[in-house]
């Protein structure tokens, strides 16, 4: 889980064409074209069950986020 999902190492945008191939050139890898899910969009699509697991360290969800009362309800 990245926090920053719309940005590529140096907060280059990940969406910006020259960035995306300076990176992609630079890794020999392919990158994803569009920004990731953000650290709310990541929840909300957990109690969708688009995504059926995410590991978490260095970080406390039940601390940081604003919908909490929503993230407790469906962690137990």
């Amino acid at each position: 889980m990245g926090c920053l999902p719309e940005f590529l190492p140096g907060y280059q945008k990940v969406d910006d064409e020259k960035v995306h191939r300076r990176f992609v050139e630079a890794w020999d890898k392919g990158i994803p074209e569009k920004p990731g899910f953000s650290y709310m969009e990541m929840f909300d699509r957990i109690l969708q069950g688009d995504i059926k697991a995410l590991y978490i360290f260095g970080e406390d969800p039940f601390i940081n986020l604003p919908s909490l009362e929503k993230l407790k309800k469906w962690s137990t």
